[in-house]
């Protein structure tokens, strides 16, 4: 575990708009944009919120712009973001730089990232080393963000809990609706777990597709807004929940489906039912729906 991604910046997440102010593209940027560069010492701790000795903070990129990527990388077996973000400090006095860390804002203890400078910066066991720069010196950093979501796992099972009754459990496969730039573009903005991106819930009817690559059958679908519940600071996980009224969603179903901001042309996950047609919503039930989205430290 790396204990560079600070608790505070474990937390930021879910208070973070995952697409950017000016596009629909999701940049996953706006919880580290700023930069800082300190003089101190210290090994980094996950309860670090600041620098041990800051001497300068920026969101300039020098001219260089941010690059995005996404794959889904069947060999891993995950979906991958990948974001390179250059950050360029003009100095007017000399420091000897030792101390790095990423930011959610221009000033105040909310370091997301902390480390030393070290010899190979993507080993934070390898030795620590001192930056010097002078009056008039420029000092890029370029910073690597890679946002991974596991889909090793893809068999699994759906129970839902029925009060006073019996518990009904429904094997099935999880998927999404293709591999191409656009789609996990959606994947990776419907999932993640910060706030200011609608979402809905949605049952899926009739014959679907057993492939996780492929699109879902729409027709005859039903969806519900996804709440995404408050979150508890440290738990790292945020619940979004979406109900159906006894007027509503009658019907036969045969998976489900978590969507963005235009319903099912824009279909984040889903879960196919082994059977087909397995569930059955009648009138006198109300059906809650849960997805709970996790994230953790690489």
């Amino acid at each position: 575990m790396s204990i560079r991604i600070t608790d505070y910046g474990m937390d930021a997440v879910a208070s973070t708009n995952p697409v950017t102010t000016s596009s629909a593209i999701p940049s996953f940027e706006n919880w580290h944009m700023y930069t800082a560069v300190g003089t101190g010492t210290s090994a980094p701790a996950t309860s670090d919120t600041g620098l041990d000795a800051e001497v300068a903070r920026t969101n300039s990129n020098g001219g260089f712009s941010m690059q995005e990527s996404k794959e889904f990388d069947s060999v891993a077996n995950v979906i991958r973001y990948t974001s390179t973000t250059y950050r360029v400090f003009n100095f007017t006095s000399a420091y000897n730089l030792t101390e790095y860390g990423h930011f959610t804002s221009s000033s105040g203890a909310n370091a997301v990232f902390r480390d030393l400078f070290r010899q190979d910066p993507n080993d934070p066991n390898s030795q620590a080393v001192v930056i010097s720069v002078q009056d008039g010196d420029q000092l890029q950093i370029i910073k690597i963000f890679v946002l991974e979501v596991d889909w090793s796992d893809i068999a699994k099972t759906v129970t839902f809990t029925v009060p006073d009754g019996t518990d009904l459990s429904f094997p099935g496969t999880q998927g999404f609706g293709g591999t191409d730039t656009t789609y996990l573009d959606r994947f990776l903005r419907s999932l993640w777990p910060g706030d200011g991106e609608r979402r809905y819930i949605c049952l899926l009817a009739g014959t679907q597709p057993t492939d996780r690559t492929q699109a879902v059958n729409a027709t005859g679908a039903a969806c519900v807004t996804a709440n995404s519940l408050p979150y508890t600071a440290g738990s790292y996980t945020r619940r979004f929940t979406g109900t159906f009224g006894t007027s509503s969603a009658n019907a036969t179903w045969s998976g489900l489906a978590f969507t963005g901001m235009y319903l099912l042309d824009n279909i984040a996950f889903r879960f196919v039912f082994d059977t087909a047609d397995s569930f059955t919503k009648e009138d006198t039930h109300t059906l809650e729906l849960y997805l709970d989205v996790s994230w953790s430290r690489g």
